[in-house]
């Protein structure tokens, strides 16, 4: 059985709170940026991958991403985004919240 948080030494406690600490940094400056870039409406979404050259009033030029950026922007995300999940999965099965809860905590992120 593997032991839970509170039972770690001191320096893998820390290690773990800086981790979360980063990830939460990370996470905060993607949200930031989503909204900084116009992709929080449909439109905008739309706009981001396949472009707006074709109109002259636009204040920022976007060019439409070709089939190889979108597979290497994929890629990419699922393989950081499995390790994150992973991590933080394991993190949290080290604690003492209910098990049904953890077990939802943990496998929601892979499905979603």
């Amino acid at each position: 059985m593997i032991s839970t948080i509170d039972t770690w030494s001191y320096p893998l406690r820390l290690m773990t709170a800086f981790f979360l600490i980063v990830l939460s940094i990370g996470f905060f400056t993607g949200i930031r940026f989503v909204s900084e870039t116009d992709s929080t409406s449909p439109e905008g979404l739309v706009e981001h991958y396949n472009g707006n050259e074709q109109f002259d009033d636009v204040m920022v030029m976007k060019f439409k991403k070709s089939a190889q950026e979108m597979l290497t922007i994929v890629h990419t995300h699922i393989l950081s985004m499995s390790m994150l999940f992973f991590l933080t999965g394991f993190l949290l099965a080290q604690t003492a919240i209910n098990q049904r809860l953890k077990l939802f905590l943990i496998i929601e992120p892979f499905v979603s």
